[in-house]
């Protein structure tokens, strides 16, 4: 009877769950005191990109096996492809999410100076334009100086705003909202570039990723595995 690759999955996970812990008990000269957070080195695989359809593709294959079957290799060998995957997509969002708040962000730490700048300066012209254009439409009772912010009491710029009628402050809050989403589509961009650059990195082996197992008992019963990542910049 064939086993469904989802609980293939988690028959594996929990195995290697049982196995990790005594895994730095092997090996010469190399093994750590439990507790003391370190831990033993798996011979690094992190050179190149895993893709889900790679860790679909290990899950079908054993799926056809029971558990009594599945060697304690084929549970390292899934469990260090799933850790490493979830490494490299944590970072590939990181980066993202980097590039998205301040384009160029999420450039720099990849070496793409010129790029990085390029969207940094971009997106700081454009937030510019947005302010000032927004600023210009605005009806003259309440633009700077005419209504000045700074010295001015607080009832007064409120009074000034509130006299104020829909219509009249229509084309500025247009303005504002089209210079938003073209600020997003821009961000965006950059957001993208940013994680294509890291993608390409990984597959190229410039970053990389190193799979550890690790037994903590300081913070309780902690087993697992710790995924650590270095740039060959």
């Amino acid at each position: 009877m064939k086993n469904h690759p989802s609980s293939t999955r988690s028959g594996l996970v929990f195995l290697a769950f049982l196995v990790l812990p005594v895994l730095p008990l092997w090996g010469e000269g190399d093994s750590k005191t439990p507790g003391s957070g370190a831990s033993s080195e798996i011979p690094p695989e992190g050179s190149r990109l895993i893709s889900a359809q790679e860790l679909d593709l290990q899950v079908r294959s054993m799926a056809t096996l029971t558990l009594a079957e599945i060697q304690v290799g084929d549970i390292l060998t899934y469990s260090e492809t799933l850790a490493l995957y979830n490494a490299q997509q944590q970072f590939l969002r990181k980066v993202r999410g980097l590039s998205y708040i301040l384009p160029g962000l999420g450039h720099f730490p990849q070496g793409s100076i010129l790029e990085g700048s390029f969207f940094l300066a971009g997106d700081l012209a454009i937030t510019a334009g947005i302010l000032l254009v927004t600023h210009a439409l605005l009806p003259a009772s309440v633009q700077y100086p005419a209504l000045d912010y700074f010295q001015s009491p607080y009832s007064t710029v409120k009074t000034a705003w509130e006299n104020l009628t829909l219509v009249s402050i229509l084309p500025s809050a247009g303005f504002l909202a089209a210079g938003s989403i073209a600020q997003w589509f821009y961000r965006s961009w950059a957001a993208n570039r940013a994680q294509s650059i890291a993608r390409q990195r990984i597959a190229e082996g410039e970053q990389t990723f190193t799979v550890r197992p690790m037994v903590d008992l300081s913070r309780g019963l902690f087993m697992g595995l710790s995924v650590h990542h270095e740039s060959g910049n």
